[in-house]
């Protein structure tokens, strides 16, 4: 179908470019408002306060003209009659765009330096409810719930608060203030976090920090396994624990973690026969090996004394051999308790000038305990060694490790190879 238009005469000519002249000029005025409230609503742009007034009110139905000037009558919100302006605006910005959380909050602000407590709540509320998933809204009605005295009120919002996105930034916080209105109520912490497994580990930590032992370890003890091996806050956790002297409260905890099955016969050294995985993360209360220029240790699966594996230690030919942190496993004991330590050792090959020993020391200081007979050259099967000692009054926890310490500032270097296998660990009575 074609539509024809026969302008035959002037005065239907000029009837067309009427109406097409006002269509132009609609069209006109449409795009330089539009570009005008653009400019002037955009807080990126500098606009003169008296600019910014003027063109709110030449564009009062402009609900992103109004929430602008409200917020910049909010920042100098300094005379009555500035904020009279704001409110209006807000009021303004709010009735045009009913379904922005942003304006709702303009008005917060109004209703909250007007001092109007109910008013603002009842605005914050509107806030909530047009943006419910906000972690900001329900941070901003927490805190003025606060400020109410409605603190039972409050902990519902920052639980939501903090079950947000950006609920790992919001939580030490809202931590912080709920510890300090509830005079350590943990209930109402616990009830806070909720039962996300790593804010629950947060809230281990922060109980940790606030000498509150026994409900941080039954909060970490609450947390699957799984989910605590995935997360390098639980061994920070861990080495929390160790560095405030909480060895007994660590131990427990790293049994849960790596499952350790309760030892027979009052056992109290772990993984003596090595053959668990060492897991460097997780070394807190295994063996420890660290990197040494005399001496590169390794499992064996070649060799045992019992079992399918051992520790190999093949010594590098270094001149002046020093060994003593090449191996070593923290052990939980109790204060003056004699202990004896038996263990298996062969060599092959072995040449040293000065004896190597297994040796228990003081965990704090390093300083020997007491030590076994030398590891000879003469050790070509296995043979057994063995140590007493009696736990130091002022300490809960040992190392067992090997030494080597020379007698002089040089001697000969020490070669070969060093087989550990079958450590145990047990009481042997109370020391008298």
């Amino acid at each position: 179908m074609v539509l024809a238009l026969r302008l035959d005469n002037w005065a239907k000519r000029i009837a067309v470019l009427a109406v097409l002249f006002v269509i132009c000029a609609i069209l006109g005025f449409f795009a330089i408002s539009h570009f005008i409230i653009n400019t002037v609503s955009d807080d990126g742009f500098v606009v003169l306060r008296a600019t910014l007034i003027s063109a709110a009110a030449y564009f009062p139905h402009s609900s992103r003209l109004q929430a602008r000037l409200a917020r910049v009558e909010l920042a100098e919100a300094l005379e009555e009659a500035d904020l009279a302006r704001a409110e209006s605006a807000a009021l303004s910005a709010v009735r045009l765009s009913p379904w922005n959380s942003n304006n709702q909050l303009l008005l917060v602000s109004v209703r909250n330096l007007q001092g109007d407590m109910a008013a603002t709540e009842t605005a914050m509320r509107a806030a909530v409810k047009l943006a419910p998933h906000s972690a900001q809204a329900h941070w901003q009605l927490a805190n003025l719930l606060i400020r109410q005295d409605k603190l039972d009120e409050s902990l519902k919002e920052f639980q939501l608060a903090v079950a947000s996105d950006l609920g790992s930034s919001l939580l030490p916080g809202t931590m912080d203030v709920v510890w300090n209105l509830s005079e350590g109520n943990v209930d109402k912490l616990a009830q806070v976090v909720g039962t996300d497994p790593q804010k629950r580990l947060m809230l281990a930590q922060y109980l940790l920090k606030q000498s509150r032992l026994i409900e941080a370890v039954a909060l970490y003890k609450s947390i699957e396994r799984g989910t605590l091996l995935d997360s390098p806050a639980a061994t920070e956790f861990l080495n929390a624990l160790m560095t405030a002297g909480q060895h007994e409260l660590a131990k427990d905890l790293w049994d849960y973690l790596v499952a350790a099955e309760k030892s027979a016969g009052g056992q109290s050294l772990y993984n003596g026969s090595f053959e668990k995985e060492l897991i460097p993360a997780l070394s807190q209360f295994d063996w420890k090996i660290a990197h040494s220029e005399y001496a590169i240790l390794s499992l064996d699966a070649a060799a045992a004394h019992s079992g399918k594996r051992s520790l190999r230690i093949n010594l590098t030919g270094r001149d002046t051999t020093v060994l003593g942190k090449e191996l070593s496993q923290t052990v939980v004991v109790k204060p003056g308790t004699r202990y004896r330590l038996e263990c298996y050792a062969k060599t092959d090959r072995l040449i040293t000038t000065e004896a190597i020993h297994i040796a228990v020391a003081d965990s704090a200081s390093s300083a020997p305990i007491a030590t076994s007979n030398p590891i000879t050259a003469e050790s070509s099967d296995w043979q057994p060694y063995t140590l007493d000692f009696v736990a130091s009054t002022k300490s809960k926890t040992v190392l067992v490790t090997i030494r080597r310490t020379p007698r002089f500032s040089y001697d000969e270097p020490s070669k070969g190879t060093v087989w550990l296998d079958d450590f145990t660990l047990r009481e042997a009575g109370q020391s008298q």
